[in-house]
């Protein structure tokens, strides 16, 4: 597939992973519908829609015939993959896509993009330039770091682990060592309870170069099948990114909270974000009435405009979920 060229900073590719059920295709038809107003290099950036559960992808275009003509593709996950990982197979299959854009974002269909993200792509394109075509010989990731550390398992040797107890045995169970540098806060973390560790990124927002991209392809599902036997996070594909960034010696660009800013009152004040700044706006956080699975509906729409929260992001979710609505009645 062709590349969709755009001005400097490059082409762009956005990736979501879902399950294939109404509210899943809602929230990426809303994705789409946000993203678009943003105007030129957005609108024409394409859209890989990778679902899983082992869809009738023939049903799935079926049911989103608003998106023919748009640069909206949709994808299965090999039935194999999903009943090997999951729905950790579906998150972790998009790196498995042939690159067509000069960056790659995975996104969570439970993200908006209330801004541009210029900024990143300007700062990516000048670093390819320096190291060479497609971001250097490794490649880079970047994200904004996950909220809170992930629980070892009940048994076993990391039993009790968490934070910086926790990542020196497991970088250590993969052969690797701690970074002397780069070390970070979790994002709702800035006193620093659970000390500084590796750049751990949430996947709500995770840009890469396609050189990345082809390192994660490569060694993900190899990896996570490890990480079952010996690490089986729920957040693993999280985990997954550290680790194999470390051990291939692809670059980690910790970015800051406009660029996946969630809904939380917590993150927002740890974080410090200005609402205005957000670029990103992850709606995962469930108060007030605002269910993600919910609000996008239409048979939903009188309930969800006739909420008040109190949160700033909720109310500006809110108000794109009625511009939204409104666009994509009858």
């Amino acid at each position: 597939m062709d590349a969709i060229m755009s001005p400097p900073g490059g082409s762009l590719e956005i990736r979501i992973p879902i399950s294939p059920t109404r509210s899943f295709f809602a929230q990426v038809r809303f994705f789409e519908h946000c993203l678009r107003r943003l105007g030129p290099p957005y609108d024409p950036a394409r859209l890989r829609i990778v679902v899983g559960n082992d869809p009738d992808m023939d049903a799935v275009r079926r049911a989103n015939r608003w998106s023919a003509g748009r640069p909206v593709e949709w994808i299965g996950v090999p039935p194999a993959v999903f009943a090997a990982h999951n729905m950790w197979g579906t998150a972790d299959y998009r790196y498995a896509l042939d690159p067509c854009a000069d960056l790659v974002v995975l996104a969570d269909a439970d993200t908006i993009w209330l801004r541009d993200i210029d900024p990143l792509r300007a700062r990516m394109a000048q670093r390819a330039g320096a190291d060479g075509p497609g971001g250097g010989a490794a490649g880079r990731v970047a994200g904004h770091m996950a909220h809170v550390p992930p629980h070892a398992p009940p048994r076993g040797p990391f039993a009790g682990l968490a934070g910086a107890a926790l990542w020196p045995s497991l970088l250590a169970e993969f052969g690797l060592e701690m970074p002397g540098q780069g070390l970070q806060l979790l994002s709702k973390d800035p006193a620093g309870q659970h000390g500084r560790i590796p750049p751990y990124f949430n996947l709500g927002f995770l840009a890469l170069t396609p050189a990345a991209c082809a390192v994660m392809a490569e060694h993900v599902f190899g990896l996570q099948d490890r990480l079952l036997e010996v690490f089986p996070s729920a957040m693993r594909c999280q985990i997954a990114v550290t680790l194999l960034a470390l051990r291939h010696g692809l670059e980690l660009m910790p970015l800051p909270a406009e660029y996946n800013a969630a809904n939380d009152p917590y993150h927002l004040e740890a974080t410090g974000v200005a609402p205005e700044a957000v670029r990103v706006l992850h709606y995962q956080y469930r108060a007030a009435g605002v269910i993600r699975e919910r609000i996008v509906l239409p048979e939903h729409r009188a309930e969800t405009l006739a909420l008040r929260p109190g949160n700033p992001l909720d109310r500006m979710l809110l108000a794109q979920v009625r511009d939204f609505l409104d666009a994509t009645a009858g």
